[in-house]
Order: structure tokens, then sequence, then C-alpha cells
């Protein structure tokens, strides 16, 4: 007992001592409610058209544009009005959550085809936004270039019991998660987002991460993930996202639109882009396009 108690007042103070040199965050939101509107269509949110804002989830303070079309762009297009020939439908990952815009997948491939894009991806978006999505603009880009991003969370979710769209409700209790939420539904989060000793070994991994040692390791960790990993192995989930997947290519197919179908395995949710694994995400994108 007299051990434990030791051992739990020890870490107590390295926390308060930690605290003064990496203070937590006060509130923590997993995105800003006020940025957003409301689709019906959709049944999800989108940006507000033509907001300038800052996102703070306590470790990724980044800066977030929307141009008229309340689509996610880099500052300077902020005014943008067109839609282009080139679509990108997605979630987070194509969005560039935690990540500023330049550095995001989809405005780096517009750099390397010397091409605009219109980014139509948003946060916890899943195929039943994409279907909404690819039927809206399907005139705007015929003769041209759909991108479809699918992450792992996706491929099930084209099932009948999951292709609807989300609840609002829902989605507004997930958008702010209080200290108690966090405390009991997940403790590790809480860890990180709220203690300055989560912190500290957050923003080390972060530091290290972009280091030349870090990256290698992190390239060569998304290899290995690439390669063991299966998103269709599930035969119901197989199923229905092929037979989903099927539609939209005979949609696209009839206004002679060119479809591509990316995968983002798992050990990419947390960044979509880092240095050095350009060369492996990019070279058959940019030869399809």
């Amino acid at each position: 007992f007299i051990f434990l108690t030791s051992i739990f007042f020890t870490l107590l103070i390295m926390e308060l001592i930690i605290k003064k040199y990496y203070p937590p965050e006060k509130k923590v939101y997993q995105y800003v409610r006020n940025d957003f509107i409301w689709d019906k269509n959709l049944g999800n949110f989108k940006l507000k058209p033509n907001i300038k804002t800052v996102w703070n989830n306590g470790y990724n303070v980044k800066e977030i544009y929307s141009d008229s079309l309340s689509n996610r762009v880099a500052k300077k297009n902020i005014n943008n009005k067109e839609f282009t020939n080139i679509m990108v439908v997605g979630d987070s990952q194509s969005f560039g959550h935690g990540l500023a815009y330049e550095d995001s997948w989809v405005h780096n491939l517009s750099l390397l085809i010397d091409k605009k894009i219109t980014n139509t991806a948003f946060p916890g978006y899943g195929p039943y936004q994409y279907d909404k999505l690819v039927k809206r603009h399907i005139s705007k880009i015929e003769n041209g270039t759909l991108i479809m991003a699918l992450t792992d969370n996706d491929l099930c979710s084209a099932r009948i019991s999951e292709f609807r769209p989300h609840n609002l409700n829902d989605l507004e209790k997930y958008i702010n998660i209080s200290k108690k939420n966090y405390f009991f539904e997940s403790p590790i989060k809480y860890l990180r987002y709220y203690t300055g000793t989560g912190k500290l070994i957050y923003s080390s991994l972060k530091q290290f991460q972009n280091t030349k040692l870090g990256n290698y390791i992190y390239l060569e960790y998304y290899k290995k993930n690439k390669l063991k990993e299966d998103p269709l192995r599930n035969g119901d989930c197989k199923k229905t996202i092929i037979q989903w997947l099927k539609k939209i290519h005979k949609l696209t197919n009839s206004k002679n639109i060119k479809l591509i179908l990316i995968i983002i395995p798992h050990a990419q949710r947390p960044m979509m882009l880092s240095k050095g694994i350009e060369n492996i995400f990019y070279k058959d994108i940019v030869n399809e396009i």
C-alpha cells in the first residue's frame, strides 16, 4: 500500500511540474461547431462558405478556410466559386484534418498535376454522403475525373443497415466532448488531451516523426501495413461495397467520367500525409489523371 501510494504521489507531482511547461487545453473540441451548417440532403454537416477560422483539438492548431462552395481550400482560394471537373469525395483524411491544407494529399496532388481539384471531403462522411455528392455534382464533372478516397471504416458503411443519413443529435454530442465524457468513455484520450504528461508524450512523438529516423520508421510501418491490410476481406462488407461501387461506376461511365478509387489503410488514419510517403502514394494517381 505504501509503495503504491508513493508511486501515485510521485506521478502527481510530476504531472504538476510538467503542466507548467506543457499546459493542457481548457476545452477540447473535435471540430468547431460554429463553422458548420447542416445539409439535410447529405445527412451531415458541411463547412460554412467563405470561412476563416482555427481548429484546435489540443495538439493540432490549424487554420481552416472554405470557398464559396463550402469546400475546404488553401487561404488564397477562399473566394473561389469554380467547381472543377476533378472532384474528390472522402472523409477527414481527404479533408486534411489535423493538417494545414497545403499539407493535405489533395492539395499536393493538385500541385503535382498542375490542375485545380474540387475537394468535397469532410470529417465523418461515408458512402451515403459520397453517393449524394456524386449525384449532386455529376453534371459538373462530366468528361472529368472522380477520385473516391475510402478509408477502412467506410468499407462496411455501404451495407443497408448503415447506408443512411447521420443523426444530427448524435453528431452534436460527438463534436462537443466534455472532460467528463472523455474520462469515462476514453481514458487514453483524456490523458492525451487533458494532462501535461499526455501532451508532453504526444508532442515528443510528433517531433520524433519529423526527424529522418522517425520518418523512416513511420514510412516502413506504412509500407508493412499497406501490404498486410486487406480492407475487403470481410465477406459482407466486400459484397455490399462492390455492389455500391458498381452503381457509382455505371453512373460515372454514363457521363464519361474517369473513376479512381483509393483505399486508405488503417495505418494512415492519424495522418494522411507524411513527408516521404509522397512517392508511394501519388505515383499511380498522377499517372491515372
